[in-house]
Protein backbone atom coordinates (compact mmCIF):
# COMPACT_ATOMS: atom_id res chain seq x y z
CA UNK A 1 0.00 0.00 0.00
CA UNK A 2 1.19 3.36 -0.64
CA UNK A 3 1.80 6.20 1.20
CA UNK A 4 -1.26 8.22 2.42
CA UNK A 5 -2.05 11.70 1.10
CA UNK A 6 -1.32 14.43 3.58
CA UNK A 7 -4.80 15.60 3.17
CA UNK A 8 -8.01 13.67 2.92
CA UNK A 9 -11.88 14.46 2.01
CA UNK A 10 -14.72 13.32 4.05
CA UNK A 11 -17.74 14.07 1.86
CA UNK A 12 -21.55 13.92 4.69
CA UNK A 13 -24.21 11.91 3.22
CA UNK A 14 -26.62 13.50 5.34
CA UNK A 15 -26.64 17.15 6.57
CA UNK A 16 -28.79 17.43 10.19
CA UNK A 17 -26.92 17.76 13.18
CA UNK A 18 -26.74 20.05 16.46
CA UNK A 19 -22.98 21.28 17.97
CA UNK A 20 -23.13 22.92 21.42
CA UNK A 21 -20.14 25.68 21.51
CA UNK A 22 -19.16 26.61 24.53
CA UNK A 23 -15.37 27.74 23.47
CA UNK A 24 -15.04 30.63 21.06
CA UNK A 25 -11.29 29.21 20.85
CA UNK A 26 -11.79 26.24 19.04
CA UNK A 27 -13.28 26.45 15.14
CA UNK A 28 -16.15 24.64 13.93
CA UNK A 29 -16.19 23.62 10.56
CA UNK A 30 -19.90 23.58 9.36
CA UNK A 31 -21.14 20.96 7.82
CA UNK A 32 -22.16 20.51 4.54
CA UNK A 33 -22.72 18.24 1.72
CA UNK A 34 -19.63 19.28 -0.28
CA UNK A 35 -16.38 17.91 0.42
CA UNK A 36 -14.33 19.03 2.92
CA UNK A 37 -10.36 18.97 2.98
CA UNK A 38 -7.93 18.46 6.16
CA UNK A 39 -4.91 19.05 4.47
CA UNK A 40 -1.84 18.54 6.48
CA UNK A 41 2.13 19.77 5.76
CA UNK A 42 4.32 17.35 7.12
CA UNK A 43 4.91 14.20 8.63
CA UNK A 44 5.35 13.38 12.35
CA UNK A 45 5.83 9.91 14.18
CA UNK A 46 2.77 9.02 15.76
CA UNK A 47 3.28 7.55 19.68
CA UNK A 48 0.04 5.47 20.88
CA UNK A 49 -0.05 4.82 24.50
CA UNK A 50 -2.59 2.21 25.69
CA UNK A 51 -4.08 2.90 28.49
CA UNK A 52 -7.25 0.65 28.99
CA UNK A 53 -9.75 -0.98 27.20
CA UNK A 54 -10.43 1.54 24.63
CA UNK A 55 -8.31 4.20 25.66
CA UNK A 56 -5.03 5.45 24.30
CA UNK A 57 -3.31 8.48 24.71
CA UNK A 58 -1.62 9.49 20.88
CA UNK A 59 0.97 12.12 20.68
CA UNK A 60 2.47 13.63 17.96
CA UNK A 61 5.27 15.61 18.66
CA UNK A 62 4.49 18.11 21.80
CA UNK A 63 0.69 17.66 21.40
CA UNK A 64 -1.10 14.35 22.68
CA UNK A 65 -4.79 13.71 22.68
CA UNK A 66 -6.51 11.34 25.29
CA UNK A 67 -9.05 8.86 24.23
CA UNK A 68 -11.74 6.67 26.24
CA UNK A 69 -8.72 7.18 29.06
CA UNK A 70 -10.76 8.67 32.21
CA UNK A 71 -12.90 6.26 33.79
CA UNK A 72 -12.47 4.29 37.12
CA UNK A 73 -15.15 1.74 38.27
CA UNK A 74 -13.64 -1.13 40.07
CA UNK A 75 -16.66 -2.90 39.69
CA UNK A 76 -15.68 -3.37 35.67
CA UNK A 77 -14.13 -7.23 35.26
CA UNK A 78 -14.64 -7.05 31.38
CA UNK A 79 -11.94 -5.18 30.46
CA UNK A 80 -8.34 -3.60 31.44
CA UNK A 81 -9.03 -0.45 34.12
CA UNK A 82 -7.25 2.25 34.36
CA UNK A 83 -5.04 2.09 37.96
CA UNK A 84 -5.14 5.16 40.49
CA UNK A 85 -1.51 5.84 39.73
CA UNK A 86 -2.35 5.99 35.79
CA UNK A 87 -5.61 8.14 36.63
CA UNK A 88 -2.94 10.67 38.90
CA UNK A 89 -0.36 11.17 36.19
CA UNK A 90 -2.90 12.10 34.05
CA UNK A 91 -4.80 14.55 35.98
CA UNK A 92 -1.44 15.78 36.92
CA UNK A 93 -0.15 16.47 33.48
CA UNK A 94 2.75 14.25 34.28
CA UNK A 95 4.74 12.24 31.95
CA UNK A 96 3.92 10.59 29.63
CA UNK A 97 0.81 12.49 30.01
CA UNK A 98 2.22 15.94 29.59
CA UNK A 99 1.17 18.26 26.57
CA UNK A 100 -2.35 16.77 26.26
CA UNK A 101 -4.16 19.39 24.56
CA UNK A 102 -7.75 17.38 23.95
CA UNK A 103 -9.89 14.99 25.79
CA UNK A 104 -11.83 12.58 23.40
CA UNK A 105 -14.73 10.18 24.57
CA UNK A 106 -16.75 8.50 21.98
CA UNK A 107 -19.64 7.34 24.39
CA UNK A 108 -21.23 7.05 27.96
CA UNK A 109 -20.64 3.70 29.10
CA UNK A 110 -18.71 3.35 32.17
CA UNK A 111 -15.54 1.15 30.72
CA UNK A 112 -15.14 4.64 28.67
CA UNK A 113 -15.89 7.74 30.82
CA UNK A 114 -16.23 8.91 34.54
CA UNK A 115 -17.36 12.21 35.48
CA UNK A 116 -15.00 12.52 38.05
CA UNK A 117 -11.68 11.45 36.26
CA UNK A 118 -13.65 13.92 33.26
CA UNK A 119 -14.04 16.78 35.91
CA UNK A 120 -10.56 16.71 37.42
CA UNK A 121 -8.78 16.35 34.31
CA UNK A 122 -10.23 19.39 32.93
CA UNK A 123 -9.38 21.05 36.16
CA UNK A 124 -6.20 20.70 35.98
CA UNK A 125 -5.65 21.08 32.37
CA UNK A 126 -7.60 24.90 31.75
CA UNK A 127 -6.20 25.43 28.20
CA UNK A 128 -7.44 21.47 27.20
CA UNK A 129 -10.64 21.06 25.38
CA UNK A 130 -13.04 18.02 25.87
CA UNK A 131 -15.18 16.68 22.53
CA UNK A 132 -17.69 14.05 23.62
CA UNK A 133 -21.19 13.05 23.01
CA UNK A 134 -24.23 15.03 24.04
CA UNK A 135 -25.07 12.21 26.68
CA UNK A 136 -21.97 12.09 28.37
CA UNK A 137 -21.82 16.10 28.33
CA UNK A 138 -25.23 16.03 30.14
CA UNK A 139 -23.90 13.25 32.74
CA UNK A 140 -20.77 15.49 33.00
CA UNK A 141 -23.27 18.81 33.52
CA UNK A 142 -25.35 17.09 35.99
CA UNK A 143 -22.94 15.67 38.31
CA UNK A 144 -20.28 17.81 38.47
CA UNK A 145 -20.64 21.01 40.81
CA UNK A 146 -18.50 23.23 39.27
CA UNK A 147 -19.06 22.56 35.92
CA UNK A 148 -20.01 26.13 35.12
CA UNK A 149 -16.18 26.78 35.08
CA UNK A 150 -15.62 24.29 33.01
CA UNK A 151 -17.95 24.73 30.46
CA UNK A 152 -15.50 26.67 27.91
CA UNK A 153 -14.12 23.23 27.52
CA UNK A 154 -16.17 20.94 26.56
CA UNK A 155 -17.63 20.79 23.22
CA UNK A 156 -21.00 18.23 22.99
CA UNK A 157 -22.08 16.90 19.70
CA UNK A 158 -25.86 16.17 19.30
CA UNK A 159 -25.78 14.32 15.78
CA UNK A 160 -28.35 11.73 14.27
CA UNK A 161 -26.87 8.90 13.03
CA UNK A 162 -24.50 8.62 9.67
CA UNK A 163 -23.55 12.62 10.45
CA UNK A 164 -20.55 14.40 11.73
CA UNK A 165 -18.96 17.07 13.31
CA UNK A 166 -15.76 19.34 12.08
CA UNK A 167 -13.52 20.85 14.72
CA UNK A 168 -9.96 22.47 14.72
CA UNK A 169 -8.66 22.55 17.86
CA UNK A 170 -5.35 23.64 18.51
CA UNK A 171 -4.24 22.44 15.02
CA UNK A 172 -6.07 19.35 14.99
CA UNK A 173 -8.48 18.64 12.82
CA UNK A 174 -10.94 16.26 14.33
CA UNK A 175 -14.30 14.73 12.68
CA UNK A 176 -16.81 13.18 14.76
CA UNK A 177 -18.75 10.59 13.55
CA UNK A 178 -22.00 9.25 14.81
CA UNK A 179 -22.01 5.15 14.60
CA UNK A 180 -24.40 2.71 15.55
CA UNK A 181 -22.69 1.81 18.98
CA UNK A 182 -22.77 -2.32 18.63
CA UNK A 183 -25.86 -4.23 19.76
CA UNK A 184 -26.07 -5.75 23.05
CA UNK A 185 -29.64 -7.77 23.14
CA UNK A 186 -31.69 -8.40 26.49
CA UNK A 187 -35.44 -9.73 27.15
CA UNK A 188 -37.76 -7.32 28.58
CA UNK A 189 -39.01 -9.47 31.77
CA UNK A 190 -42.62 -7.68 31.48
CA UNK A 191 -43.62 -8.06 27.90
CA UNK A 192 -40.46 -11.09 26.71
CA UNK A 193 -39.47 -9.07 24.26
CA UNK A 194 -35.91 -8.75 22.93
CA UNK A 195 -34.98 -5.77 22.58
CA UNK A 196 -31.04 -3.71 21.69
CA UNK A 197 -30.46 -2.16 24.70
CA UNK A 198 -27.88 0.17 23.37
CA UNK A 199 -30.02 1.38 20.71
CA UNK A 200 -30.08 5.04 22.02
CA UNK A 201 -26.28 5.19 22.52
CA UNK A 202 -24.82 8.30 21.20
CA UNK A 203 -21.37 6.39 19.99
CA UNK A 204 -18.85 8.75 18.41
CA UNK A 205 -15.83 7.82 15.76
CA UNK A 206 -12.91 10.17 15.85
CA UNK A 207 -11.25 11.29 12.68
CA UNK A 208 -7.75 12.98 13.15
CA UNK A 209 -5.60 14.98 12.01
CA UNK A 210 -2.35 15.46 13.81
CA UNK A 211 1.31 16.21 12.49
CA UNK A 212 0.22 15.36 8.79
CA UNK A 213 -0.96 11.51 10.21
CA UNK A 214 -4.71 10.62 10.10
CA UNK A 215 -6.24 7.98 12.62
CA UNK A 216 -9.77 6.76 13.34
CA UNK A 217 -11.03 5.38 16.56
CA UNK A 218 -14.37 3.94 16.31
CA UNK A 219 -15.37 3.63 19.88
CA UNK A 220 -18.09 0.72 20.12
CA UNK A 221 -19.06 0.71 16.65
CA UNK A 222 -18.65 -2.24 14.56
CA UNK A 223 -17.57 -1.80 11.13
CA UNK A 224 -20.51 -4.08 8.81
CA UNK A 225 -23.32 -2.66 11.53
CA UNK A 226 -22.52 1.32 9.67
CA UNK A 227 -21.39 0.35 6.50
CA UNK A 228 -24.41 2.65 5.34
CA UNK A 229 -22.98 5.91 7.37
CA UNK A 230 -18.91 4.93 6.45
CA UNK A 231 -19.58 5.52 2.79
CA UNK A 232 -17.51 4.65 -0.10
CA UNK A 233 -14.83 7.67 0.11
CA UNK A 234 -11.23 6.68 0.17
CA UNK A 235 -9.57 8.52 3.48
CA UNK A 236 -6.16 5.90 3.65
CA UNK A 237 -5.26 6.68 7.60
CA UNK A 238 -2.11 5.65 9.31
CA UNK A 239 -3.96 3.71 12.33
CA UNK A 240 -7.62 2.29 12.59
CA UNK A 241 -8.32 1.68 16.17
CA UNK A 242 -10.81 -1.86 15.81
CA UNK A 243 -13.15 -3.56 18.76
CA UNK A 244 -11.06 -6.73 18.35
CA UNK A 245 -14.05 -9.45 17.93
CA UNK A 246 -15.13 -7.28 14.63
CA UNK A 247 -13.68 -9.42 12.10
CA UNK A 248 -16.23 -9.93 9.81
CA UNK A 249 -15.37 -10.01 5.77
CA UNK A 250 -18.33 -7.09 5.33
CA UNK A 251 -16.50 -5.20 8.33
CA UNK A 252 -12.73 -5.61 6.17
CA UNK A 253 -14.59 -4.76 3.03
CA UNK A 254 -16.09 -1.69 3.95
CA UNK A 255 -12.89 -1.04 6.32
CA UNK A 256 -10.81 -1.54 3.41
CA UNK A 257 -12.66 1.26 1.52
CA UNK A 258 -13.35 3.66 3.92
CA UNK A 259 -9.96 4.30 5.58
CA UNK A 260 -7.24 1.53 3.82
CA UNK A 261 -5.45 1.63 7.06
CA UNK A 262 -1.57 1.00 7.26
CA UNK A 263 -2.29 -0.90 10.49
CA UNK A 264 -5.29 -2.44 13.17
CA UNK A 265 -4.91 -1.91 16.91
CA UNK A 266 -7.10 -4.31 18.24
CA UNK A 267 -9.05 -2.71 21.77
CA UNK A 268 -11.91 -3.83 23.97
CA UNK A 269 -9.91 -6.94 24.56
CA UNK A 270 -11.04 -8.87 27.98
CA UNK A 271 -9.15 -7.99 31.06
CA UNK A 272 -5.56 -9.29 30.76
CA UNK A 273 -5.75 -10.27 27.54
CA UNK A 274 -2.49 -8.35 26.04
CA UNK A 275 -0.75 -10.74 26.83
CA UNK A 276 -2.17 -13.64 24.20
CA UNK A 277 -2.12 -13.58 20.53
CA UNK A 278 -4.65 -11.87 18.86
CA UNK A 279 -7.19 -15.12 18.02
CA UNK A 280 -8.14 -15.35 14.19
CA UNK A 281 -5.42 -12.93 13.26
CA UNK A 282 -5.74 -14.10 9.75
CA UNK A 283 -9.04 -13.09 9.46
CA UNK A 284 -7.41 -9.38 9.24
CA UNK A 285 -5.23 -9.30 6.63
CA UNK A 286 -3.16 -8.46 4.85
CA UNK A 287 -3.31 -5.66 7.59
CA UNK A 288 -0.22 -4.86 10.24
CA UNK A 289 -1.90 -5.71 13.45
CA UNK A 290 -0.86 -4.81 16.80
CA UNK A 291 -1.95 -5.19 20.27
CA UNK A 292 -0.63 -4.06 23.24
CA UNK A 293 0.56 -6.16 25.94
CA UNK A 294 0.06 -4.46 29.29
CA UNK A 295 -1.13 -0.76 29.84
CA UNK A 296 1.07 1.68 29.14
CA UNK A 297 2.88 0.04 26.52
CA UNK A 298 3.27 2.28 23.97
CA UNK A 299 4.80 2.32 20.30
CA UNK A 300 6.03 4.72 17.55
CA UNK A 301 4.54 4.59 14.21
Amino acid sequence: MGDPPRGFVFKSRLQAWNIRLLSSAVVVLFLSPYAYSLTETSETPLEVTYIANEGFLIRAASQAILIDGLFSDPTISFCDVPSATTLERIEKGLDPFDGIVLFLVTHCHRDHFDTFQVAGALRRNRTAKLICPKQAADILRRETADFGNLADQVLEVSAPLGTRADFIVSGIEIQAIRLRHSPSFVTDPSTGARFDKHRDIENLAYLVGIGGRKWLHLGDAWVDQNADFLGSEVHQVDIAFIYYADRSVRSKEVLSCFAQPKRLVLMHLPAGAGQSSPSRSDDLEPYDIIQFSEPLASMKF
